[in-house]
């Protein structure tokens, strides 16, 4: 019974949309002996009330008047006059509806029912905030509101109600008229105020329905404070029409309350055919009508000549299915089948929206749409806002998308934006009996828009791109719309440009080589959010890093120095990360350091060589770069250095001193920045039989240290070694260091070697032994010995040979031969006694001597002669002083302390 009723329903919208109007209507006469059973019980409240209201369809148009001047028995009143429709709404009493009743012209007799009103984030749930997004606000196009009156300086709506008309007929002391003027009619600026007096319970506006509605349909919130978002349709205009009377009784229980008569409603509809031409109107919203429980249509109400008359004007009518919770049954007006008639789905606990039908709304095969209808926050008077629940927060969700759909398509007919939102609704099913379901869908208002759409199309001219990271990828394709609309072109990365005739471009920069390797997709969106889309593949190839030595790069060391490297690298993968590593030409290389695009490192050299080092830096895909410079490491010598530790400071000179048969030790310590073998030597200057000694100190030993070894060893070696001198003289001794690459240094001691005699010897007698000619031993001493003799003293001496000089035996005895009367040279002859008697052994620098004849010993043998040397080198020292000098040494040579 369901889809043979929507079969007929459809048959209905197709009739009206073939442009029957409502004055060229010709409606089948069904004039009858009696009156119809409703006929007799509207005579008879006529009869107990005195008269009753009542709509009366006539056959035609051109009849109205005739019907009316058939009346002679009884009284009617005309409530409302209507040109459009063959209807008259009449107060009429038991005379007259039975004459009515009989007469043939009248088609039937229904009473002038009353109808109730039946609430923002449901705009997301039917997508129309992305229908906005896309410029399809319903601009151009207008929404009649035929409700409560509307409020008419709310900032929700700006300056975008356009016309105002009031139809607000009373029956009764109990109704009030709402119009402003307090009239049953109103037309122009101000008549569909909802803040009058009359809207008033207290403090409590009873008219805010209205406003409620008019916000859902064409609501805009764009900076608006408090606005919960947009409408349905937020750049429509709005006609605004107050259909409803106060009513101060009744109102189950509740009064006052608005209500509204079917006249009136039909008389907002006259109103709205009226201004068709003034205004581009896509759809006119009831929200309200009777608590009936229709499951068919009830196309002889006799509201559905309005609601065909408006849809052959291309005005959709959109009524609210109302709110007893039929499961298989809608109020009147929403049976008529011309009607679009909505149900609201359900919220949950938060107040989002699910697909389902709400617990209180009317379903069944009469509706055609669902849309949300729950907990709706909107517009109400006196600037504010509320949330509200009803089917009457359902239907202008769809009459604010009529004028979306006909923002987008103008020339679309009702039925056609109908199609569009019933084939792309969501699918809701629910039992309208324990045996049967209805499925009826919840608008989707951008699969609605789509519907009508063809998609674009888009098309890539190559299907993969290869280029090397650090350059620009290109690529380029077609695209088009089949209705010639605007496209807008987006890229999954990169950039793409229209670059006009059908065609675009794409650039995408690179840095970072197969990390960037990637699909992209190119997408073309139509001015209804269709998208299509075309995928090329992307390659982006590696770029090795390329590596340049610093131009002052060090090339040359010394062994036991460190290498210090510095270089750079370029690398278009601006995006790569690196490492860094130094081959040194030998061992591991090592993680060289990365700061910038700069590369450094340092290491040790322990062993001259030559080298290659190489610089490797490698990206983070793998490519890597090297470069390469010679590096020559030179020999360092090492050091020789002998230990003076012992040694007596003899003018400036460390010196050691010994008899001749006393071991001298002597230590000498070598270090070397190489890990070399070392081998270190003495030259002990006496010649044989005691020859030169050589220690080898092996770096690794038992073997011998490679020619090139640069392992970090240095070298720190101490030779200590003892000698025994056979003769007195002054020797100097050496000390020599070399390495295994032949690098060598040499240091020498200074050694003093006395006799051993035990009786000192007066100048008469050295100046003998340094005579010339024949030799008698034993007492004559060699003249090797003598010459020795003569070395000690000069060593000992800063008197010899520096102020006199004793360097041969000829010249020491003249020294030694006695000369009175010149005070400086007796001096000298004392003096080089007392070094001849030092050499030959019988003083010691640390003998203890007597100076002044008293026995006692009171002063050195070293010190005496620092002292007396010191007077005769002074050139202030008198004659006397040094003739005391030389009594003194003279005392020393003679006693022998």
């Amino acid at each position: 019974m369901g889809e043979i009723t929507m079969q007929v329903r459809r048959l209905f919208v197709a009739l009206a949309m073939a442009g029957l109007a409502a004055s060229t209507m010709q409606l089948p006469a069904q004039a009858a002996p009696e009156p119809s059973p409703g006929e007799k019980q509207l005579i008879e409240k006529a009869g107990r009330e005195g008269s009753a209201r009542v709509i009366v369809q006539v056959d035609r148009i051109a009849d109205k008047q005739q019907v009316l001047d058939n009346i002679d028995q009884g009284t009617a009143d005309q409530n409302r006059t209507y040109r459009s429709f063959p209807l008259l709404a009449l107060d009429a009493d038991k005379a007259a509806l039975t004459e009515l009743a009989a007469d043939p012209n009248v088609v039937s007799i229904q009473p002038d029912k009353l109808g109730s009103p039946s609430l923002a984030e449901s705009i997301p749930f039917i997508r129309a905030n992305t229908v906005h997004q896309l410029g399809f606000t319903g601009a151009g196009q207008t929404v009649a509101i035929l409700d409560t009156g509307i409020d008419l300086d709310h900032p929700f709506f700006g300056s975008r109600i356009v016309s105002e008309a009031c139809y607000s007929s009373t029956n009764g002391a109990n109704e009030v008229s709402l119009c402003p003027n307090g009239t049953a009619s109103q037309t122009g600026a101000g008549s569909a105020d909802a803040e009058t007096a009359q809207c008033l319970n207290g403090t409590a506006n009873i008219c805010r329905h209205g406003t409620h509605v008019a916000g859902i349909a064409a609501g805009a919130g764009t900076g608006v404070t408090g606005a919960p978002g947009n409408g349905v349709a937020p750049g429509a205009n709005i006609i605004a029409i107050q259909i409803y009377h106060r009513n101060n009784v009744g109102c189950n229980g509740n009064p006052p309350c608005p209500q509204f008569y079917y006249s009136d409603f039909i008389a907002g509809m006259q109103r709205v055919h009226d201004l068709r031409n003034t205004f581009t109107i896509a759809s006119a919203n009831l929200s309200g009508g009777d608590t009936s429980n229709q499951s068919t249509a009830c196309d002889g109400s006799t509201t559905k000549a309005s609601i065909d008359l408006l849809l052959a004007d291309g005005i959709t009518t959109t009524i609210s299915a109302m709110n007893e919770g039929h499961p298989n049954g809608v109020g009147e007006p929403a049976c008529v089948s011309t009607a679009v008639t909505v149900g609201a789905i359900d919220a949950d606990g938060s107040g989002n929206e699910v697909d389902s039908p709400a617990s209180y709304s009317n379903r069944g095969p009469m509706l055609d749409l669902f849309a949300p209808g729950t907990s709706i926050r909107a517009s109400v008077p006196d600037d504010a806002w509320a949330n509200l629940s009803g089917t009457s927060m359902a239907a202008p969700h769809v009459a604010g998308a009529f004028a979306a759909l006909r923002n987008a398509y103008p020339n679309a007919t009702a039925a056609t934006l109908l199609g569009y939102l019933r084939d792309t609704g969501v699918d809701i099913t629910y039992p309208t009996s324990p045996t049967t379901n209805a499925t009826t869908p919840r608008i989707d208002l951008l699969g609605a828009l789509q519907q009508g759409n063809n998609p674009p199309t888009i098309s890539a001219d190559n299907n993969t791109v290869t280029v090397n990271e650090g350059t620009t990828a290109n690529n380029a394709g077609g695209f088009g719309d089949p209705e010639g609309r605007p496209v807008a072109l987006s890229a999954s990365s990169g950039n793409v440009a229209d670059v006009g005739g059908g065609r675009w471009s794409w650039t995408s920069s690179t840095s970072d080589g197969p990390t960037q390797s990637r699909d992209v997709t190119i997408t073309a969106t139509d001015d209804k959010g269709e998208t299509a889309t075309t995928t090329f593949h992307l390659t982006v190839n590696n770029v090795a890093p390329a590596v340049t030595i610093d131009p002052a790069q060090v090339k040359t060391i010394g062994e036991g120095s460190t290498l210090g490297v510095k270089a750079s690298f370029v690398d278009p993968g601006s995006a790569d990360t690196h490492t860094a590593s130094i081959d040194w030409g030998f061992g591991a290389p090592t993680a060289g350091s990365i700061v910038g695009t700069t590369v450094t490192g340092s290491r040790a050299y322990g062993d001259n060589g030559s080298f290659t080092v190489g610089v490797k830096v490698t990206d983070d895909d793998g490519g890597s770069g090297t470069a390469t410079f010679p590096v020559q490491v030179t020999n360092v010598a090492p050091t020789a250095v002998v230990d003076e530790t012992g040694a007596t400071v003899i003018n400036g000179v460390p010196t050691f001193i010994a008899h001749s048969g006393d071991p001298v030790n002597f230590k000498g310590r070598s270090t070397d920045p190489g890990s070399d073998d070392l081998a270190l030597s003495w030259s002990w200057g006496d010649g044989p039989p005691a020859p030169d000694v050589t220690t080898n100190y092996l770096v690794n030993p038992p073997g011998t240290d490679p020619a090139s070894s640069p392992s970090l060893q240095p070298r720190d070696v101490t030779d200590a070694k003892s000698h025994t001198f056979g003769s007195a003289c002054n020797y100097d001794v050496g000390f020599t260091a070399r390495d295994d690459d032949n690098g060598s240094s040499a240091d020498s001691a200074k050694v003093i070697v006395q006799g051993n005699a035990h009786l000192t010897r007066i100048a008469p007698l050295w100046y003998l032994q340094t005579r010339a000619g024949l030799r008698i031993p034993p007492v004559d001493l060699p003249v090797s010995t003598i010459n020795c003799y003569l070395q000690v003293a000069q060593h000992m001496s800063p008197v010899f040979s520096e102020a006199r000089d004793v360097s041969t035996m000829a010249k020491a005895h003249s020294v030694l031969n006695i000369q009175l009367l010149n005070p400086k040279a007796e001096f000298d002859r004392q003096a080089l006694t007392a070094w001849l008697n030092f050499a030959d052994g019988s003083f010691d620098l640390g003998t203890q001597v007597d100076t002044n004849l008293d026995l006692q010993l009171d002063s050195t043998f070293g010190a005496v002669m620092a002292q007396a040397e010191a007077i005769r080198l002074n050139p202030a020292s008198t004659n006397n002083q040094i003739r005391q000098q030389t009594l003194l040494l003279e005392k020393l040579n003679t006693l022998g302390f």
